[in-house]
């Protein structure tokens, strides 16, 4: 997309297309450092760089989860209280509150969420509910998360009302309900859900951008209802190729790499 604009001449903001926020972003990196001005060459993948350092930290976080596996409450009060001091440290140093971390120190963001998550992992082992109360508190938690968002609240409260989201939703299987959410179709889109959320904004750029072109205006315009449905038909059918074509292959290569050395019999002494 840079190259083709740049070709033909379509003017956008050199400054978050840098080399050096190239060679972060090809490898991973670019969520680890501090950045006043972003980088652009694939938006969404701050997300992949902040999994890829918890990844990282996961042998320590493990050992922790496993020594904690009996006090789950502990160790989600652990991920709270951490939550809270990074984003105290974060507001002081960068202005912002911590859920605003992606480029910009992400991995700040991702420590203690992911702690989090194991504490929520761990707790919905022990829990086990009826189908009437499963369905009853997934549909509650999901109704406060979105009249949280629709009330526009502090990015901090969105953040955690969505783990209570998480772990509800996670016990419908616990309890037999899931109903018309494991149907195929469903199970297939969330499986294709990362992809989509890689190329949505690619593919936003470049429709406002050969729009604005073509129009001669401002590429901030509105996207009325009906490009909007478009854009997202496009995306998703885009999506699906890309966790069809790339991922799912890419999984199975590296996974028959690891067994195949799994399988390698021992040199002789």
């Amino acid at each position: 997309m840079v190259l083709g604009a740049s070709i033909s001449g379509v003017p956008f903001d050199l400054s978050t297309y840098t080399t050096e926020g190239f060679f972060k972003t090809l490898f991973l990196v670019q969520a680890w450092f501090p950045s006043e001005i972003g980088y652009n060459w694939s938006g969404p993948s701050w997300s992949l760089s902040a999994e890829w350092f918890a990844y990282l930290l996961f042998p320590a976080y493990a050992l922790l989860s496993i020594r904690m596996r009996h006090r789950p409450w502990f160790l989600l009060g652990l991920g709270i209280v951490s939550y809270v001091v990074i984003d105290a440290a974060y507001v002081s140093t960068f202005g912002k509150v911590l859920p605003r971390a992606e480029d910009d120190m992400g991995i700040l963001r991702i420590a203690p969420a992911f702690l989090i998550g194991m504490a929520l992992y761990g707790l919905g082992h022990r829990w086990r509910w009826s189908r009437p109360v499963a369905i009853a508190a997934a549909l509650a938690a999901t109704l406060v998360l979105l009249g949280a968002m629709q009330l526009s609240l502090d990015d901090r409260i969105i953040v955690a009302l969505s783990a209570p989201v998480i772990l509800t939703w996670s016990l419908l299987a616990r309890a037999d309900c899931e109903g018309p959410l494991a149907a195929p179709a469903l199970v297939f889109a969330g499986e294709a859900s990362f992809a989509l959320y890689l190329v949505h904004m690619p593919v936003l750029v470049a429709f406002k951008g050969v729009v604005a072109e073509l129009r001669g205006i401002d590429s901030a315009f509105r996207i009325t209802p009906v490009e909007l449905a478009g854009l997202f038909v496009v995306t998703a059918l885009i999506a699906a190729a890309l966790h069809l074509l790339v991922e799912k292959p890419g999984r199975t290569w590296i996974r028959r790499r690891f067994e195949s050395r799994r399988a390698r019999p021992a040199a002789p002494a």
